[in-house]
């Protein structure tokens, strides 16, 4: 079932797979053990379980403290939800980019600036806002 670790990405972020609430706890046990042979501590605090097309009445407990139950999450900077859906994480990264236009009102409205240098700048923002879109993959 679990002889090997079977996604560890990063250190601060680790994604476990399961089919029964069972086989996560065991997961989760094996996990904390070897955590903590080698020196590290997995967070109960920190850590969330997210349960899709079940419903977990057992809870996942990490050194006997319960772990938090979530409908969504954020992993490496993108938004994982119970539904499957990415409405939140559009909405998430279409709020970011009008916050970042919203601070671009003042260079807009300053006199300081030339048109030309007001559209050159506001075509950079576009240009690597576009470029991240597509390294994130989201469209």
């Amino acid at each position: 079932m679990f002889n090997q670790l079977e996604d560890l990405d990063f250190a601060d972020y680790i994604a476990i797979l399961s089919t029964t609430s069972e086989h996560l706890q065991e997961k989760t046990n094996i996990l904390n053990n070897y955590a903590s042979q080698t020196g590290l501590n997995v967070n109960a605090k920190k850590t969330k379980v997210m349960s899709i097309n079940t419903r977990n009445t057992t809870p996942i407990k990490i050194n006997d403290l319960s772990v938090d139950s979530v409908e969504d999450f954020t992993y490496l900077r993108s938004i994982i939800s119970k539904d499957n859906g990415t409405g939140k994480y559009i909405k998430a990264r279409l709020s970011k980019a009008r916050a970042t236009f919203a601070r671009l009102h003042t260079i807009w409205k300053s006199n300081q600036y030339s048109l030309r240098t007001k559209l050159e700048f506001t075509t950079a923002v576009l240009n690597l806002s576009y470029c991240m879109v597509q390294k994130l993959g989201v469209f």
